[in-house]
């Protein structure tokens, strides 16, 4: 365990990856005990953790029983997505006030190599250049709860895409949404970047669903 993070926080990213990733599949019964074990950590670790993951609709925590893995279901999708455009809309606004030549020209190039990117099959290089992309935008903004929000909501999400694919006509659509994003952003428009990025944030929740709704 890394010293420099909270137990719990560690223990609910690595169940959180692994039960939307699949590795752990609905329905599992998670026990205290053989999670403490398996993680070498006290029991209240454990307990904090579960309890992050039942708010996120992940868990629901049986008393003294430890914990059942839900389904990862189209609605918990959709509501995430939905959350994840707000907070984008907002930190994308808030991006215009503080956005100097430097940081555009950062945003420009990583938008680049993911145009490059876009013509390979390599679904981890495309996932954390449109990380970094839209990091570098968001992070200019000053409101660090909704940075700390969306980085949580962007980290699942991440997770799920890595689990069902990036399809190719998905890629094409995201190349041209990332140029929409990148105009507002030169031309200093916030409502237009708001409603870029809420575009762009709608185009992968259905292409999500789809992908699911495939699976099913």
């Amino acid at each position: 365990m890394d010293i420099g993070i909270p137990a719990y926080e560690q223990v609910r990213g690595i169940l959180r990856d692994e039960i939307i990733s699949g590795v752990i599949p609905p329905e599992t019964h998670l026990t205290i005990l053989d999670t403490a074990k398996r993680f070498g950590v006290s029991h209240m670790p454990i307990r904090e953790a579960f309890q992050w993951l039942q708010g996120e609709g992940l868990l629901t925590v049986l008393p003294h029983r430890g914990a059942r893995v839900l389904s990862l279901t189209s609605d918990y999708v959709r509501d995430i997505y939905e959350l994840r455009s707000v907070i984008a809309g907002l930190l994308a606004r808030q991006s215009i006030a503080y956005l100097k030549p430097a940081g555009l020209a950062r945003i420009d190039r990583i938008h680049r190599q993911f145009c490059d990117a876009s013509e390979l099959k390599d679904l981890k290089r495309l996932l954390a250049l449109n990380t970094s992309f839209h990091e570098q935008i968001y992070g200019l903004g000053r409101n660090r709860e909704a940075q700390k929000t969306y980085k949580l909501y962007a980290d699942l999400l991440g997770t799920l895409r890595l689990r069902f694919g990036l399809p190719k006509g998905r890629i094409k659509e995201m190349v041209q949404e990332h140029t929409e994003i990148l105009d507002a952003l030169r031309a200093r428009d916030e409502d237009r970047i708001e409603k870029a990025v809420r575009k762009h944030a709608e185009g992968a929740m259905n292409n999500m669903l789809q992908l699911m709704e495939k699976k099913s």
